[in-house]
């Protein structure tokens, strides 16, 4: 029996919810327990601390800003901390203006410690959107698994990567996938989020992960996607330097630094490649929006091959920057073809205390030291240049017989180019913006009046088992997401990969979310069904 208290009842038109949150609210004895049918109660996503599973997606209301993170509650009487490292994807040195006290925010829980009544969140857009598997324990791990992390640590002999309850891996130096004359410091950085493949448990301590953080690792099968990439056999009439036309593949890889695109050969065959966030413009910011609005086999335009790789399923390393791309008959491709008196396109391949590591084609790479990188004094070259920047760089000197070369990044020397950034700046965004209409109009939006209506019964696959529920995806739409509660699973004897169908309870548009049930009960219950096909049907009409 249950006993909602005049009290507590605000709104008579909804059904109680039951507080389940202490002893005291639920009397053996009697078989009396309490419920509320306030609103605020009613609304409440979590009750208790065992309510509070790492990897579950929540709301709740911002109730403090701090120098170091927004205090958030999740009920009446639980907080959870954002960290100001986990706010946004970038990292940031303060807290932006944008989260106020009152405002509603959605947030995944990384860590929960109850005994300390402690709970800490994350904000991180890639983090909260990602549908990779959660790892919150090493059984949650598999071997050639793909999850989410972010760094936690970087050592000079790998990088750490946290997961989820406090659970991390390590990615070793042979597993970066950095070039000879990086370090990991040159290539990540803290709480920075990375996708990750998860090779095993780290032989040196059991309870933690070996991870691969290389780029190859994640694109070594040819065709997985329906991508059918040709092998380093069918190169014929490509080298260092040729200008290809590309395209992404048939999936966006949400690994943070590296694309897998598609570049189409002077013989006309479809070559798979790796393209570099940061060599999508020349123009950083360019680059960024750019590869917000990209989606799968969207039109890149015209790319340099940068590298040849020794991987026949992802021979090459290309730049889509114009400055390399309009400049790719004249860049040195050895050292050979690097004259001192000369200026050059190129980017930076490393920075360092000594200076900038400059890189042309292939592996052909000049230094320019400290003295060299601007008609300024620079005291920290990390302040002035970034990897993978564009630049031109000057030959000073060549050393053939150490197979060395001397440059210099004086503005007063090459030039400024800053119209050159401000042209890629304004046909990247604008590409982005075309990308961005294409996406709208070619987009087939849910029908939540109908197909996804509450009440109605759908079919799917069940794509993951979780304490707290089951997730399944919808054969009616890809891009909703079916939610069962543990509760809801009736005697169904739910596993990854089983057909499953289940009426409507809920919808959520704004998260793209149905609750939905397998209690045969309820399935079998109503009068009307939408089926995948979004046709009205009576009970008892199979959804095809």
């Amino acid at each position: 029996m249950l006993f909602a208290c005049p009290m507590i009842c605000h709104d008579l038109s909804v059904r109680p919810k039951v507080a389940d949150g202490g002893d005291d609210r639920f009397r053996m004895v009697d078989a009396l327990g309490c419920a509320s049918l306030k609103t605020s109660v009613l609304e409440q996503e979590i009750f208790t601390y065992d309510d509070a599973k790492p990897g579950r997606v929540v709301r709740g209301t911002v109730v403090g800003v701090q120098d170091f993170g927004l205090f958030i509650k999740l009920s009446e009487t639980i907080k959870a901390l954002c960290p100001l490292s986990h706010l946004t994807d970038v990292s940031r040195s303060k807290i932006s203006t944008k989260f106020e006290v009152g405002s509603r925010i959605k947030v995944r829980i990384l860590e929960t410690v109850a005994a300390r009544k402690r709970i800490t969140v994350t904000h991180k857009k890639t983090l909260l959107t990602s549908k990779l598997p959660i790892v919150t324990c090493a059984t949650d791990a598999t071997s050639g698994m793909k999850a989410h992390g972010y760094v936690s640590g970087i050592e000079s002999y790998g990088v750490f990567v946290s997961f989820y309850n406090g659970m991390k891996g390590i990615a070793r130096l042979a597993d970066l996938g950095l070039a000879e004359d990086q370090t990991p410091t040159d290539a990540f950085e803290l709480h920075q989020v990375v996708k990750v493949k998860i090779i095993g448990p780290d032989s040196s301590k059991s309870s933690r992960l070996k991870l691969s953080l290389d780029a190859e690792s994640f694109t070594k099968t040819a065709g997985k996607d329906g991508d059918e990439a040709e092998e380093g056999g069918d190169l014929e009439g490509v080298e260092l330097g040729t200008v290809l036309p590309a395209r992404m593949g048939n999936m966006l890889p949400t690994l943070g630094a590296t694309l897998d695109v598609m570049v189409t050969t002077p013989e006309g065959k479809e070559i798979r490649a790796l393209l570099d966030v940061n060599h999508l413009s020349d123009h950083p910011v360019a680059a960024e929006v750019l590869r917000s609005a990209l989606v799968p086999k969207a039109d890149l335009g015209l790319v340099v091959v940068l590298e040849m790789r020794d991987n026949p399923s992802v021979p090459l390393r290309v730049s889509r920057k114009v400055s390399l791309v309009t400049a790719a008959e004249a860049t040195p491709k050895d050292l050979a073809g690097l004259k001192a008196g000369t200026t050059h396109a190129a980017h930076v391949a490393s920075v360092s205390d000594a200076g900038c590591f400059v890189r042309f084609l292939g592996r052909l790479t000049g230094l320019a030291p400290v003295p060299q990188l601007a008609d300024t004094f620079v005291t920290d070259p990390r302040q002035h240049f970034a990897v993978g920047q564009s630049v031109k760089a000057h030959v000073l000197d060549v050393d053939e017989a150490r197979s060395r070369a001397v440059l210099t990044l004086k503005a007063s020397v090459v030039g400024s180019d800053g119209a050159g950034l401000l042209r890629s700046l304004f046909a990247d965004t604008e590409r982005a913006a075309e990308l961005a209409a294409e996406a709208e109009a070619n987009s087939n939006p849910p029908d939540w009046s109908l197909t996804l209506a509450v009440g109605a019964v759908l079919e799917g696959t069940v794509h993951e088992v979780k304490e707290y529920g089951v997730l399944v995806n919808l054969d009616c739409h890809a891009d909703v997401v079916g939610f069962v509660a543990a509760h809801h699973t009736g005697d169904v004897e739910v596993k990854a990969g089983l057909k499953v169908r289940a009426r409507v309870l809920d919808a959520s548009k704004k998260d793209g979310i149905v609750d939905l049930s397998f209690r045969k009960d309820l399935i079998a219950a109503g009068e009307v069904v939408a089926a995948t096909d979004g046709k009205k049907s009576k009970v008892g009409t199979q959804t095809k």
